[in-house]
């Protein structure tokens, strides 16, 4: 009983060190810019709210608004504030597009909810770091 065991220091820095290292560390480039998913969500649902109140005759119409727009707006997004090429901006714009334009908001709100979550989530979990430490 009269010993006392000897602990190994506690080291302090190697909390911070590893905080530093991961954030110098690029953040992923996520597939959609989060405008373009916002875009693609706010879209999807507005025009198939609408063609739900007109019990589905506006189908068609609702369908290709909601492709040109989502396509021209998610094209702009991806080439000028995500600076994709041209042909990523292209097929990232038609596949908005397509989803846009299904006749169900369920496509569009999958998609659009997955390019915010998977965009803006390297944010989130670098910012919660922060705030403990």
């Amino acid at each position: 009983m009269g010993e006392l065991e000897k602990l190994p220091p506690v080291i302090r820095e190697t909390a911070s060190a590893v905080d530093k290292a991961t954030e110098a560390l690029p953040s992923p480039v996520p597939f959609l810019h989060p405008a373009s998913g916002t875009l693609l969500l706010v879209i999807d649902n507005a025009l198939f709210g609408v063609n739900a109140v007109s019990l589905g005759t506006s189908t068609p119409i609702t369908a290709l608004i909601g492709f040109g727009s989502t396509f021209v707006g998610v094209f702009l997004v991806q080439k000028f504030l995500q600076e994709d090429s041209f042909g990523k901006s292209l097929t990232k714009a038609f596949i908005a597009g397509v989803l846009a334009g299904i006749p169900t908001s369920l496509a569009g709100t999958i998609a659009g909810g997955a390019s915010l979550l998977s965009s803006g989530w390297h944010l989130l979990k670098r910012s919660g770091k922060q705030d403990k430490g």
